[in-house]
This record gives structure tokens, sequence and C-alpha cells, in this order.
């Protein structure tokens, strides 16, 4: 990371902490779109931090969703998800982990038979195929 980009991390970080300014998070929308071939029943958004779900639920109350919204305050890494899914993205989790196989194992759960998932980890976790770089299928 060069220095500029250390700069605006740090005054981004800076920024908001003084919650002058709400989270945007434009995400949700992007899956939503990626996926909308498959027609997903819902949506559902884990995170650690309030306003990172805040932000997700201001897009579900303006309708740009257009699916169901469920949210959760989780830590994965030290907490399970009580559903399952089809897809599972859980991208930049486990690279910020005291115990990454423990956070793999919890997130891995969390995938239905037969999903997917798209984690930041290169091998295959139990119970799973690779299909390609980070996606992996969850056996029957």
């Amino acid at each position: 990371m060069s220095s500029g980009q250390r700069f605006y991390r740090v005054l981004e970080s800076f920024v908001r902490k003084t919650q002058l300014f709400p989270l945007v998070s434009n995400e949700p929308l992007e899956l939503v779109s990626t996926f909308q071939e498959l027609k997903p029943k819902g949506l559902i958004c884990v995170d650690r931090e309030k306003k990172v779900l805040e932000a997700v639920e201001r897009l579900a109350a303006k309708g740009l969703l257009g699916l169901p919204l469920e949210t959760r305050l989780l830590n994965l890494h030290t907490e399970q998800l009580d559903k399952v899914g089809e897809i599972v993205i859980a991208l930049n989790i486990v690279a910020r982990t005291n115990d990454p196989g423990a956070t793999v194992a919890r997130i891995a759960t969390s995938v239905a038979p037969g999903g997917l998932i798209c984690i930041n980890i290169d091998d295959a976790p139990d119970g799973f195929e690779k299909l390609g770089e980070h996606v992996f299928k969850k056996h029957n």
C-alpha cells in the first residue's frame, strides 16, 4: 500500500468516526443484480457493525433491493449464523480473524447442501469442491 493510500485510509477512518456522514453500501445492490437470474427469495446481510446493517436497511427502505431483507448483528469470527443460504458471500472475513480455521468452519455451515460460497481462501473447506478462484460448492 502506498503512502497516499495509507493517508486516505486514515482520513476515511477519521471521517467515518465523526458520524457526520452515514455509511453507504452499494454491495447489496450489486449482489442482487448479479444473482437476479437465479431468482433469490431474499437477502440476509450479516455484519459485526451496526452501521453497515443500517446502510443496507436504508437501501431496502427505499425499495432498491426488490426482495426481502434480513439483517443480523453477528461476529462470524466468534458466532454462528442460525440460517443457511444457497449462496454465501463471505469476503474479507477470514483474513481478519485470529482463528481462520474456526471462522471458515462457521461460515461453511451457513451454506445449504449444493449451495455456493465465495470466500477469500485458496483451498476448499471440508465438504466443498473448488469451482474457481474463491468459489466453492458444498456437497449434497
